[in-house]
């Protein structure tokens, strides 16, 4: 009879361990799908928002082509002014009529500020001069 009991109750507890460890199982394979369908979630937001701004720029460069001659074959910086005052500080006299929404366009000889909205407009242009070359006269 306590050999039964002994029994039963090891049974009980081998059972109760194996629940434990179905429960730990379970639950670490759906962390894992869960962190899974999160990093693709991810990739995909990424690539999504590469291509938008690939388009974004591209229609820019679209609107400034027809206004401005460009004969540059580098592809040049694009972004777009989201806090014009801040600008303004470090570089008042370029950016004094820069607005929100502007984008800036820098190449390796000139930066442009340009508005896109209607038909385009160039706000500012200013040559980009190297300072890094210092003449030495003799």
């Amino acid at each position: 009879m306590i050999s039964s009991r002994r029994g039963s109750i090891r049974l009980k507890n081998n059972i109760k361990t194996f629940l434990v460890l179905l429960i730990i199982v379970a639950l670490a394979g759906t962390a894992g799908y869960f962190w899974n369908e999160s990093r693709q979630a991810k990739k995909q937001v990424a690539e999504s928002t590469n291509k938008e701004k690939a388009q974004e720029t591209k229609q820019v460069l679209t609107k400034l082509k027809q206004i401005l001659l460009i004969e540059e074959k580098e592809q040049p910086t694009i972004a777009r002014i989201d806090n014009p005052e801040k600008l303004k500080k470090d570089n008042p006299e370029f950016y004094k009529n820069a607005q929100k929404g502007d984008y800036i366009i820098v190449y390796k000889e000139r930066a442009i500020i340009f508005r896109t909205k209607d038909k385009g407009k160039i706000i500012n242009l200013a040559p980009i001069v190297d300072t890094s070359k210092k003449s030495t006269k003799k």
